[in-house]
């Protein structure tokens, strides 16, 4: 059993909390911080993130990154995921710490820590780090290893990334299919520049059978997300197809554009 004490403080935590909630959807940031810090003193995890959120948005108070990352680390050291990434963004952004702990290596600590806890972004981000040996040292394999993880979470970058990496064959044997294969998943979550890489394999027929009509829809439906290159390419292509072939991309555009569009 709870001890009655122990009970009323949490019964007073909560009071406190339900207190600096209202406080914060009225606007009225002065309670709501009066409140608030007391209760993240005492490691009450959501006023910590709450407050920290106010000094870094400069609600109440003057904005102040240094606050708000002394409570985000302190929720970021308890194993939180989401504030272990956050301290990454902000090491990277330059906000809250000082010039010799906000490096790339630091952050990528951060970001490892979250990855390591199936943070999708976390896991991408790291992944793109390896890719470039910014922060840590430059190893496909790894860069490889963590897009995975992401991409297999759905994070279409992530899918992206893997596909470029099976393209030049980074980390991985090189595999056109495979690129393709990961290129089509992010291209149906409406990812522009996997759906402009789409068109360019199935124009040259590397990794599918080459087929312009695909190739012609891929490129519509980047260049439809403001992607130039595709537009040009498409434009192109136009000029080899026959009226029959283009009303069938066309009507495969409409009918896949739809079903980005229901996700």
């Amino acid at each position: 059993m709870i001890a009655p004490d122990k009970k009323s403080r949490e019964g007073k935590l909560l009071a406190n909390y339900d207190v600096a909630i209202g406080a914060l959807a009225e606007f009225d940031y002065a309670t709501a911080l009066r409140e608030l810090r007391p209760l993240a003193e005492q490691g009450h995890v959501a006023s910590m993130a709450l407050l920290g959120e106010m000094y870094e948005k400069g609600l109440g108070t003057s904005q102040n990154y240094s606050e708000a990352a002394r409570w985000y680390s302190q929720i970021a050291n308890a194993g939180v995921a989401d504030y272990q990434f956050k301290i990454a963004l902000m090491i990277i952004a330059g906000q809250g710490f000082s010039a010799d702990a906000a490096t790339r290596a630091t952050s990528a600590i951060w970001l490892r820590k979250a990855a390591e806890q199936g943070h999708v972004v976390a896991q991408r981000c790291l992944g793109q780090m390896h890719t470039t040996g910014d922060g840590v040292p430059h190893d496909y394999v790894k860069a490889v290893a963590w897009n995975r993880k992401a991409a297999e979470q759905g994070d279409s970058e992530a899918q992206f990334n893997l596909g470029c990496l099976y393209v030049d064959g980074n980390g991985v044997s090189r595999d056109l299919k495979q690129a393709v294969a990961w290129y089509r998943r992010a291209a149906k979550q409406n990812h522009a520049p996997s759906q402009l890489n789409l068109g360019i394999l199935y124009g040259r027929g590397e990794g599918v059978p080459r087929d312009d009509v695909q190739s012609y829809m891929w490129f519509g439906l980047a260049a439809a997300q403001g992607d130039e290159k595709a537009r040009e390419l498409q434009h192109g292509l136009r000029s080899r197809m026959t009226r029959k072939q283009i009303a069938e991309a066309q009507a495969l555009s409409r009918e896949l554009d739809s079903c980005i569009g229901q996700h």
